[in-house]
């Protein structure tokens, strides 16, 4: 099945399993009037139909952390993010879903934080970690996606280019104890080589493309410059393993 440039994070039977399709869905999704929204969120616009403004500021939060983290390495985008929270959300392809991202709106949708805690899989990497800290990375996940999917350049496998970048800022934001619960749930020794990065490591595991998505980037000094060479097409990814 064809899906054209989009988004989403997936769970069949939860996140041990789940597939995270990349695409850019040409479809707009109309926000509901009168939902709670977030005040003073630079840069993003929240939408809230089943959310409270605690968790919509927590949201925020989230969202503003993984802008900040890629405007350190000079990655912004002048774009307003608009994210929605929805009790769920289900892909066309009939899995639940955390999250879509849209890009021609510009939009995230995301499962509300009760809901999204029955897709997490018992026995997965990211069952370990706690709840709140894992929606919240996820979050950062999917607006890393929003900012850099118009950004990206001369790639020979975008997809996994963008899932790097977006990996990358998941696991920095996360708080260190989560950090390492993660990392110590796939131990191996740092990675050099970007081949192991590809479509069939990802979607075989995507929580250990994740992990060690962040260890390689985190054992050179230039990290902002690797992302920057995603971004502009100098650093390549292959998608065939």
């Amino acid at each position: 099945m064809k899906y054209e440039r989009g988004r989403a994070v997936i769970s069949s039977i939860g996140f041990r399993s789940q597939t995270w399709l990349v695409a850019c869905s040409i479809l707009l999704f109309l926000l509901i009037a009168g939902n709670a929204s977030a005040e003073d969120c630079e840069g993003i616009s929240i939408h809230a139909p089943i959310a409270d403004q605690n968790e919509v500021q927590r949201v925020c939060q989230a969202a503003q952390d993984s802008t900040e983290l890629l405007r350190q390495c000079g990655i912004e985008s002048s774009k307003v993010i608009n994210i929605s929270i929805q009790e769920k959300l289900v892909h066309p392809s009939g899995f639940p879903v955390f999250a879509f991202f849209h890009s021609p709106s510009n939009q995230i949708e995301i499962t509300g934080f009760d809901e999204f805690k029955k897709l997490i899989q018992p026995g997965s990497a990211y069952y370990k970690l706690p709840s709140r800290d894992l929606y919240e990375s996820l979050i950062a996940h999917e607006v890393a996606h929003a900012i850099t999917c118009p950004l990206i350049r001369d790639s020979d496998c975008a997809s996994i280019a963008h899932e790097y970048i977006a990996a990358v800022i998941q696991v920095s934001s996360m708080s260190d104890s989560s950090r390492q619960i993660l990392l110590n749930a796939f131990p191996r020794s740092t990675p050099v080589e970007l081949e192991m990065f590809n479509e069939f490591s990802f979607y075989s595991s995507p929580q250990w493309f994740v992990a060690n998505a962040y260890r390689h980037f985190k054992q050179t000094d230039k990290g902002c410059e690797l992302l920057l060479g995603i971004l502009n097409g100098e650093v390549q990814f292959l998608c065939d393993f």
